[in-house]
């Protein structure tokens, strides 16, 4: 009876023994029955200057060739890096790859936030690769096997690019390049290429002084979404694949300047929509004090200020305050220019008259102008008395 009770429990043990290290071999996906990972989400996409085959191209754990117009496959959540031979074109982010309108991304993707077709870096891209590969009569670029075929070339930064230094690598890479082509040229081939496939840019530019205003940053809010760009040196900004739509622009001014218009509006209708631009200039502050006769100051008064212009009047731009009880006043934020101040005595009414004259008309010229003075008599028709 011992011996059968032993027995027993060794065949117990031998069975859970048995049955631990099935479900081990089952849980680390031994003879094929496992839990096998997920495969990476893909998506697809096409890469256009004028459609561009033969890039090769990286996304996580997905590389592959362009083809058909310029198609390629990505890894969501991941970067595409494309390259020609062994130089690197560029890296399109993972969150612009899932929002490119119709599935397009073009060389501006691959630049800073608010880069477009004039951009400098996104020029040298596009003229780097219409010299290796013009568009073919149906308006295919394609590089070749050959071309990819040569990779000990040093990396391009296209940012800083010079002419000469994007000649030599193009040449390097296709016997047949000559020079590159013009600037103006490659921003209109990649313009062409855009509204071909129904890419709206939504552009304009902002300046200071006359001359371009570098690093503004502004909102545009539109079409359901908002995008945050910012101006590139040469004082231009926009905004590649906006999508039919009225859109509003507006330019964050630094401390000290305003920005007229203060925002703008356009409307895409089935193509680009009219430029945008805003122009910057420094503010000012127009000051003085309104004084009784005893040098005292008078209190309590409305101070209407109005633009004007010296052919046409008032332009119908409008500040308000009221003098403190020193009888000073102060309104700031005011651009070069005419101004038409009318002070009125709130509380009681017309009981004085205000001098040297009201409305009075002064200039604020690069300056603050801190001399706007008046001067507040009794009313000689008034009656009743008045004390301040």
């Amino acid at each position: 009876m011992i011996r059968s009770v032993k027995t027993y429990s060794s065949y117990m043990i031998r069975a859970i023994v048995l049955v631990t290290l099935l479900l081990i071999t089952l849980g680390c996906g031994g003879g094929g029955g496992g839990v096998q990972a997920s495969p990476p989400q893909t998506g697809s996409a096409k890469f256009v200057d004028a459609p561009v085959d033969g890039l090769t191209y990286t996304s996580g754990s997905i590389s592959g060739t362009t083809k058909n117009g310029g198609a390629f496959n990505y890894q969501v959540g991941s970067p595409v890096s494309f390259y020609v031979g062994g130089i690197l074109l560029g890296t399109i982010p993972a969150d612009t790859l899932t929002k490119a309108p119709q599935g397009i991304t073009t060389p501006i993707d691959m630049a800073p936030a608010g880069s477009g077709a004039t951009t400098p870096e996104v020029v040298a891209r596009v003229r780097f690769l219409t010299a290796i590969a013009p568009p073919d009569s149906s308006g295919i670029m394609t590089i070749t096997p050959a071309i990819q075929g040569i990779t000990n070339q040093p990396p391009i930064n296209f940012a800083t690019v010079t002419d000469a230094v994007l000649l030599n690598a193009a040449k390097a890479l296709s016997n047949s390049v000559a020079a590159l082509p013009a600037s103006t040229d490659a921003t209109n081939h990649l313009n062409s290429s855009l509204l071909n496939n129904s890419i709206y840019t939504l552009s304009g530019s902002a300046t200071l002084n006359g001359a371009a205003y570098p690093g503004v940053a502004l909102t545009v809010v539109g079409g359901g979404t908002s995008y945050a760009v910012t101006t590139d040196s040469n004082g231009n900004f926009s905004v590649s694949g906006v999508t039919n739509g009225t859109y509003t622009v507006t330019p964050a001014a630094a401390a000290g300047y305003v920005f007229s218009p203060s925002f703008g509006k356009t409307t895409v209708n089935n193509g680009n929509p009219p430029v945008l631009n805003f122009t910057a200039a420094a503010t000012y502050t127009l000051s003085g004090k309104i004084s009784l006769g005893d040098g005292g100051g008078l209190s309590g008064v409305a101070i209407f200020i109005e633009t004007t212009s010296l052919l046409t009047g008032p332009t119908g731009v409008n500040y308000n305050t009221v003098s403190a009880a020193d009888g000073t006043y102060a309104i700031s934020g005011l651009t070069s220019g005419f101004y038409r101040i009318t002070p009125t005595l709130v509380i009681p009414n017309d009981f004085y008259n205000f001098g040297p004259q009201n409305p009075y008309s002064v200039q604020i010229n690069n300056a603050n102008n801190t001399a706007a003075n008046f001067t507040a008599a009794l009313n000689s028709s008034a009656t009743g008395g008045v004390t301040h």
